[in-house]
């Protein structure tokens, strides 16, 4: 049961991934700020699904291997791109994929780098 509570974080995420991804694409802005400002917004969405994995490993101690929740994220990456296949005016990209591999990748290590949780100590390699 801890390990499922430690991961509540991570599928409430996914929710909010997936009520995005249903979003029809006539109803997003036009408006482009920046080239390539989708795949930062993948970034986003997926980095913080990312730190979410990593806050449920810290949580839920080393029961659940860190190469598990990662190959979770970026496969609900890849999953949510072929989900978006089916709505109207939108379309899967191997480029937002990646996107989505990155920010898993970078959300979770993220994490990890932060140390151990309420040992005081710096992360390995840093120093204070």
């Amino acid at each position: 049961m801890r390990t499922f509570r430690s991961l509540v974080p991570a599928l409430v995420w996914t929710a909010v991934i997936f009520l995005v991804s249903t979003v029809p694409g006539d109803r997003f802005p036009s408006v482009s700020l920046f080239p390539h400002q989708d795949k930062v917004a993948h970034l986003f969405l997926y980095g913080t699904l990312g730190i979410c994995l990593g806050v449920g490993r810290r949580w839920g101690g080393d029961r659940i291997p860190h190469l598990t929740l990662l190959a979770g994220g970026w496969l609900y990456g890849a999953l949510d791109e072929w989900y978006q296949s089916f709505v109207p005016g939108r379309s899967p990209d191997p480029a937002d994929w990646l996107a989505n591999v990155v920010g898993v990748t970078l959300g979770y290590l993220l994490v990890l780098s932060l140390g151990s949780p309420g040992s005081g100590a710096p992360a390995r390699g840093s120093s204070r």
